[in-house]
């Protein structure tokens, strides 16, 4: 998807590993575009922006999606399942990226927030924190913090 201009990206497809590409959708408003695939002809493409767009095309159209929030990630974990770390929260679709439904996404007095997150499956996820990270097991509905940046952890003191 290379750019064209600030806040424009032209989708090109391809149908082969990449040997031959083919013109898809022009997109506006996307500047640094991310795009997660979530089937073969289902794409989600998104910027930090705030805009995201949904293909099922393989590209050739879009239509826009409103995921709640500016994406920092986002990850299918199955056709139909695809989840959104956002900058302020999480999200889930439950429909393949269509629609989306925030997710309260808080533990240990702290809310789940990161710049990178990784789903194995559906159920059991986990979100790459600046200092910690966040775990789940049963598909967001509730967190853990699996690891906290003590010194005993990270380094500390010179005193023993």
């Amino acid at each position: 998807m290379p750019g064209e201009g600030a806040g424009r990206v032209h989708v090109l497809r391809t149908g082969n590993g990449g040997r031959a590409w083919t013109d898809g959708a022009t997109l506006d408003g996307v500047g640094q575009p991310a795009v997660t695939p979530i089937t073969a002809d289902d794409l989600l493409v998104y910027s930090r922006e705030g805009a995201a767009f949904y293909a099922t095309d393989g590209g050739v159209s879009f239509e826009t999606v409103s995921v709640g929030g500016r994406i920092i990630a986002c990850q299918a974990a199955s056709p139909g399942i695809v989840y959104a770390l956002l900058e302020s929260g999480f999200a889930k679709s439950t429909d393949g990226g269509r629609t989306w439904t925030a997710m309260d996404a808080f533990t240990h007095g702290v809310d789940v927030s990161g710049t990178a997150l990784d789903f194995h499956g559906e159920r059991i996820g986990i979100v790459y924190g600046t200092d910690r990270l966040f775990i789940t097991t049963n598909s967001g509905q509730s967190w853990d913090v699996l690891v906290y940046p003590y010194d005993y952890v990270v380094g500390g003191t010179d005193e023993i």
